[in-house]
């Protein structure tokens, strides 16, 4: 886990989870980047009608930016809950509703995204 100490410098990777994700601190405000895979969440239940998504670590309520790296489109979700730790998420970082999905032109089921937040 990083430490406080590490948190205050300006540029700093967080080493645990591998080399997708950089925290930086602009303007004052640390921000978090991160690379890595998205998907579209498949439950039928689900509200597809707004800008939503499921994340690992981000806080319920965060507004985060996602762009499509293989056409630059990007887009603003709101964090609504956590991404499971099951097998079947094992290489996704984020899963996003069919609005966000369409959006984001998305060719593929599963789509290589760089997303940012403040936490």
């Amino acid at each position: 886990s990083i430490g406080d100490s590490e948190k205050n410098t300006f540029w700093y990777r967080y080493i645990e989870k591998g080399d997708n994700i950089v925290y930086t601190k602009t303007g004052g405000y640390k921000k978090v980047i991160e690379k890595g895979y998205a998907e579209m969440i498949s439950d039928k239940d689900f509200d597809n009608t707004k800008y939503l998504a499921l994340h690992r670590i981000a806080p319920v309520g965060t507004i985060m930016h996602v762009k499509n790296v293989k056409n630059g489109v990007s887009v603003f979700v709101r964090i609504i809950g956590t991404l499971s730790d099951s097998q079947a998420n094992e290489n996704v970082i984020l899963k996003i509703s069919k609005k966000a999905f369409d959006r984001l032109s998305a060719e593929d089921s599963r789509f290589a995204v760089v997303i940012s937040y403040i936490p």
